[in-house]
């Protein structure tokens, strides 16, 4: 099992407004690196998309906490199975910290070649989750 921390930031806006953010999955594409992603699709509790000369990416909403967790978790078109949790933290009521929790099930092998690349896409989504807010 392969699990990645991303570097935690402080955002601009409620715990509430983060998690109502985060666990409609249409606002998903917002953070991801727009000239890289091809394909997106979105349901709200579902979505998507692709990383150009990568494999496909599939997310659903699982069981989520409000305002503090968002559980998201691999769909079948993903080719190796993970849950992603974003976890919020109130500071005040008009900020708060997040981040990502990645755990993939993902070989010896195969971590030493993805983990960089997967440590920097999560930590672009909560620059990007930082940069929404941060106006």
């Amino acid at each position: 099992m392969t699990n990645i921390q991303t570097d935690k930031k402080v955002i601009n806006t409620s715990a509430k407004e983060a998690f109502t953010f985060l666990a409609n999955l249409d606002n998903f594409y917002q953070l991801l690196p727009q000239d890289k992603v091809e394909k997106w699709k979105s349901s709200g509790t579902e979505c998507s998309f692709s990383i150009k000369k990568m494999a496909a990416i599939g997310l659903k909403l699982q069981n989520s906490e409000e305002p503090k967790l968002v559980h998201l978790v691999s769909t079948e078109i993903s080719p190796i199975k993970f849950d992603l949790k974003c976890i919020i933290t109130p500071l005040s009521d008009t900020t708060c910290e997040t981040y990502m929790d990645f755990d993939g099930d993902i070989n010896m092998f195969m971590e030493m070649v993805v983990k960089a690349p997967l440590t920097q896409f999560f930590n672009y989504n909560m620059h990007k989750l930082q940069e929404v807010f941060n106006k």
